[in-house]
């Protein structure tokens, strides 16, 4: 596991010194603590940061092939890479998986990714061709973003690497500022900054001095269309299911370090610590959170994770949050790069402290499982109004969806202010296919408008479809199931640019791995096949999975409804002792010198948020709306002022 950076000459103007690839380098130091190295020729330079895991003794990058003039930094896993070595024409001393990446190149060109398992992202220099080659995995689980400058092509796991270049001005996107405050994260393949995209998960690109940057798809979704689902009962299909999953965990537990798990208490992350048990005989240290002080009762999970350690004999480690722990705020926002409507990602950062103080450099998780079973409410909420709207009943949903929330402890009213503003056929005319996550949305569309217009551009309405929806759509998604359809939307676009992001940054900021079973290849395949209505049984969420490790865990949690991790936001950050960085970024002075969003209507959702019972959605809403404000604020402070920035946890090898 590693940072990789790189810097292509595009022009005539020389590559610039190699400090600037250096600095590049120690701003990726906590993706890679243990090593660097480095390359460079009149027209390329790439380093790679190393967290060594596998083949611990190896391992030292830029790797090299079998050619002189083909040279590869690689971030992530090649899980498959004993089969690979073996098709090669000579051994390969060194033991490293990432070191068949060159070698795989020199004998099958740019169509070696395809034959990757793994998780993975490439930058990948062929001297006698003069050119460039960069790759991500098939779902975005390892992050590359790219940044092009008339000279020169910037290439590196984070975008602050970019930045540490000297080549690219960190500037907040404010196109992304609109994506942000409707869905959350930036629509792929933007980030939050001007000129720094993502690769493309999936996706190849091609980069050569006086060419423009050629990216193409070198794999798709398996998605299925209706009819030609797996056939067989369902606990054939469980069964099934559970040996994809039990051969994924095998793979995933590869490496030459002690791995531990990340037990949420959950289904996902339960399944995945028993698998793990039953593939080694013996099982993982499960790492746990828990909440102190009077937010315990509304977040904490923590007894369903004791109960699965005690069921596997795990040793378990708790890490407790308290509303001291509303500081780490702008570490947060350094590690991801992306503000976050719940700052749930606070408690992987302490999940990963702890992880690497016990020497457990890498964990497995169940990441994925939500996205590629249709885990969430929101997709039995728009199970729900299929079926009314079968019946000409569509209208009634939004009220049952209240009445389910109001039983469940939501806020009141939120079954009105997620209700559709339009029927399904008119939003499905605008956009291709409805997004389930429509409603969701919609509660972000409090004074948006001018809130994100201080110059008086024009914002995009939440109900418009951003430039690019259309190509993230599944191809041919007319034939597939609804519920399909919308967990292909699911994979192309929240998965990559919001819950891997979570994922990868949180643990990476602390040099830890995380490795998400479910999104291993052959079980997305095997998951994407299997029939909806095993999915979810009537609106019961990943019922096949729950079948599938039944007798592995106990009841109570193979029964437990899906609860979302989150974390206090306006007790932590906008109550009577939130943290000084709080009021400094939110002040009228720091608002108005950034630009990017109105200071009066600023200071309106915080008095309106203070206004607003703690039980009614008006309150959630403005709570949500602002922690995005405060992250974007710190983002922007982070790098372009350089306020609260944390200190850096690794010094950079040399």
């Amino acid at each position: 596991m590693c940072g990789v950076v790189a810097i292509l000459r595009l022009g005539e103007r020389p590559l610039p010194e190699a400090s600037a690839l250096e600095r590049m380098g120690a701003a990726l130091a906590h993706r890679g603590p243990d090593d660097w190295g480095a390359y460079a020729d009149p027209h390329v330079l790439l380093g790679a940061t190393r967290l060594a895991l596998v083949g611990v003794e190896g391992g030292a990058q830029p790797h090299r092939g079998a050619r002189p003039g083909t040279v590869a930094v690689v971030n992530g896993e090649i899980y498959d890479h004993v089969a690979l070595r073996a098709e090669l024409d000579r051994p390969l001393d060194d033991p490293c998986d990432t070191a068949v990446v060159p070698h795989l190149y020199d004998a099958h060109g740019e169509d070696f990714v395809a034959r990757l398992h793994g998780m993975f992202a490439i930058a990948l220099w062929d001297a006698a061709e003069r050119r460039l080659l960069l790759a991500r995995d098939r779902l975005g689980i390892k992050p590359l973003f790219v940044a092009q400058t008339r000279d020169f092509l910037v290439v590196a796991s984070e975008a602050k690497a970019i930045f540490a270049s000297g080549l690219v001005r960190a500037a907040i996107d404010r196109d992304a500022l609109d994506d942000l405050f409707s869905f959350g994260y930036p629509f792929p393949p933007r980030s939050m900054f001007e000129g720094v995209r993502a690769l493309r998960p999936g996706h190849v690109a091609l980069a050569q001095p006086g060419a423009a940057l050629a990216e193409r798809a070198y794999a798709s979704l398996p998605l299925v269309p209706k009819g030609a689902h797996r056939r067989g009962s369902v606990e054939t299909i469980a069964g099934e299911l559970r040996e994809v999953l039990r051969e994924a965990v095998r793979d995933h537990l590869m490496g030459d370090v002690e791995l531990g798990a990340m037990v949420s208490g959950g289904l996902d992350s339960s399944a995945i610590a028993a698998l793990a048990r039953e593939v080694r005989g013996r099982p993982l240290d499960a790492f746990s959170l828990a909440f102190a002080g009077p937010m315990r009762e509304r977040f904490d999970e923590s007894r369903h994770a004791a109960e699965v350690a005690a069921r596997l004999g795990a040793r378990a480690e708790l890490v407790t949050l308290s509303e001291a722990s509303a500081a780490r705020l702008p570490e947060m926002i350094w590690a991801l790069e992306l503000p976050l409507i719940v700052p749930g990602a606070i408690g992987g950062l302490a999940l990963a402290e702890a992880e690497r103080a016990r020497g457990r450099f890498a964990v497995l998780s169940g990441d994925g499982a939500d996205e590629l079973l249709g885990g969430y409410d929101v997709f039995k909420a728009a199970r729900l109004r299929r079926g009314l709207g079968a019946l000409g009943l569509e209208g009634a949903a939004s009220t049952l969806i209240g009445l389910a929330a109001r039983a469940s402890g939501q806020p009141r009213g939120l079954g009105r202010a997620i209700a559709p503003r339009a029927s399904r056929r008119a939003v499905e005319a605008r956009w291709g296919i409805a997004p389930p996550w429509l409603g969701a949305w919609q509660l972000l569309d409090v004074r948006r408008e001018r809130l994100l217009a201080p110059d008086g551009r024009r914002v995009r309405p939440i109900l418009e479809p951003p430039e690019g929806f259309a190509a993230a759509l599944p191809p041919d998604h007319a034939r597939l199931d609804p519920l399909d359809a919308e967990i292909g939307l699911e994979l192309r676009t929240r998965l990559p640019a919001w819950i891997l992001v979570i994922s990868d940054r949180s643990s990476m900021a602390h040099g830890v791995e995380v490795r998400v079973p479910f999104l291993d290849e052959r079980v997305v395949e095997h998951a994407l096949a299997i029939p909806p209505a095993m999915k979810m049984q009537g609106l019961r969420e990943k019922a096949v999975l729950r079948r599938a490790v039944a007798d592995l865990l106990p009841p109570a949690i193979t029964r437990r409804k899906k609860q979302p991790f989150a974390t206090p936001i306006a007790p932590w950050f906008f109550s009577e002792g939130a943290p000084p960085f709080v009021d400094e970024a939110l002040s009228e002075r720091a608002v108005r010198d950034l630009g990017l969003f109105d200071p009066r209507e600023v200071a309106a959702l915080r008095a309106e948020l203070a206004a607003a019972p703690p039980t009614h959605v008006d309150h959630l809403r403005r709570e949500l709306v602002l922690s995005l404000v405060l992250g974007t604020q710190l983002l922007a402070r982070q790098h372009t002022r350089g306020l609260d920035v944390p200190p850096a946890r690794f010094a950079p090898k040399r």
